[in-house]
C-alpha cells in the first residue's frame, strides 16, 4: 500500500513540473496544470537545504495561479507557463 501513496504524490510532481535546484537555491514550476477535479491544491512544508516553503496552487481557467503563503530561509520560486 505504501506504493499507493507514494504515486499520488509523484502524479502531482508531474502535473506541477515540481523540479528542485539546490544549487541555486530555486524551485521551479513549469507549466504547472491541475486537473479539472482539483481546482486548489497547498503544498505545506517544502524543504530545500535550509529553506522551507509553504506553496498555494489555484486553478484558473487556463492557468494556476501561485502563491507563496510563507517562506523561512534564502531561496526563490520561478514558475515557467
Amino acid at each position: 500500500q505504501a506504493w499507493a501513496t507514494g504515486s499520488i504524490l509523484f502524479m502531482l510532481q508531474i502535473c506541477l513540473g515540481l523540479k528542485f535546484e539546490p544549487r541555486e537555491r530555486v524551485i521551479r514550476l513549469d507549466r504547472p496544470i491541475l486537473p479539472e477535479f482539483i481546482d486548489s491544491v497547498t503544498l505545506r512544508r517544502l524543504r530545500m537545504e535550509q529553506c522551507t516553503l509553504d506553496l498555494s496552487l489555484q486553478r484558473n481557467q487556463h492557468d494556476v495561479l501561485v502563491h507563496v503563503a510563507r517562506r523561512d530561509g534564502d531561496c526563490r520560486v520561478e514558475t515557467s507557463l
